[in-house]
């Protein structure tokens, strides 16, 4: 997620297609990401608008989605390697 302040309509308008959830309140928002390659475009945007990028901060994985979508077949197998 990316919590920034100082962005206007249009710099909102080209990050909402990279994001899962965006909150804006005030002259601050949050931008919960699809996935972390967006990371650098936000910041971009960011800078080209001369805001102010006040965290990024890593998301992990909801007890929800490690159900519904298990690791993948590399790290399953894992520890029958040893």
């Amino acid at each position: 997620e990316v919590v920034c302040e100082g962005l206007n309509a249009d710099a909102l308008d080209s990050i909402k297609p990279l994001a899962d959830r965006l909150i804006h309140k005030g002259r601050q928002c949050l931008v919960i990401l699809r996935n972390h390659e967006s990371v650098g475009h936000v910041i971009a945007e960011v800078e080209r608008q001369q805001g102010r990028l006040i965290s990024v901060t890593p998301q992990k994985r909801s007890l929800e989605e490690l159900f519904l979508n298990p690791a993948p077949q590399s790290y399953a197998g894992m520890n029958n390697s040893q």
